[in-house]
């Protein structure tokens, strides 16, 4: 059975059409736009990427009988700058049709503001991801940046939303997670978990940093396993921000 989200963003950036991966009733999310019926999508984000110079770097690929994973690394142009700009997609399907296709990526490299996005697809509290991604919402929610840390190759990295800059490897994987946790717990909410054994993402609600609440929002992360069982990479795409009183 054919992947209907093999190629997909490759191909609508190079002008083919894609309006045939989709089911009849596809629903897609996009940070910028919302939501959008699928030829909105496709003539829009084609010509956006054309606008902004883009090329399309694959990065990864999940994929189960009822979801799908792609993430991308965007280079694109923007104000006369060059950024990158790490996008991730998540597929619901049914068959080799894409039923509904959500899109997460960070604002803030494109306006230098966080964008509060409410949530896509409601909790599911059943979930537990396999390990050691279970430990580590463990260690999220208890707000041990320690715990957290420990689960990685010596030379594993996390990269926060903001792309390439902000991608923090070996010894200064800290400095991202103890900033992070000073003000206490960042527990997730699961929505949808995607898992080939290789790696697993997941769709989240985050409506709490610490002792604040948060509006709740939107956002994705994926786990990339090493073969001895720790994590090679962790990637997140939201745009969930700190309360600023946290850190004053």
């Amino acid at each position: 059975m054919r992947n209907p989200m093999s190629g997909l963003f490759e191909a609508l950036h190079s002008g083919e059409a894609v309006e045939d991966r989709f089911g009849a009733r596809a629903t897609i999310d996009t940070p910028l736009r919302g939501s959008q019926s699928v030829p909105e999508w496709a003539r829009d984000e084609a010509r956006w990427l054309d606008e902004h110079d883009a090329v399309v770097h694959p990065l990864n690929h999940i994929v189960t009988d009822t979801h799908a994973s792609a993430e991308y690394n965007l280079a694109i142009s923007h104000n006369g700058a060059s950024i990158d700009l790490p996008l991730h997609l998540v597929a619901e399907l049914e068959g080799d049709k894409i039923s509904a296709l959500r899109a997460y990526h960070s604002t803030y490299p494109l306006t230098r503001e966080h964008l509060i996005r409410p949530p896509l697809v409601p909790p599911n509290p059943s979930l537990e991801p396999g390990p050691p991604v279970g430990a580590y919402e463990a260690a999220m929610a208890a707000g041990d940046p320690a715990a957290l840390d420990a689960l990685f190759e010596a030379d594993g990295y996390v990269r926060e939303p903001a792309g390439a800059s902000f991608k923090h490897k070996g010894a200064d994987r800290m400095s991202f997670y103890g900033p992070a946790f000073s003000g206490g717990p960042v527990p997730l909410k699961l929505c949808t978990i995607i898992d080939d054994g290789a790696a697993l993402a997941f769709e989240y609600v985050c409506d709490r940093w610490g002792p604040a609440d948060l509006p709740p929002q939107a956002g994705s992360a994926v786990y990339v396993r090493s073969a001895s069982g720790l994590l090679d990479a962790v990637r997140i795409y939201d745009d969930v921000a700190p309360p600023p009183e946290l850190f004053e």
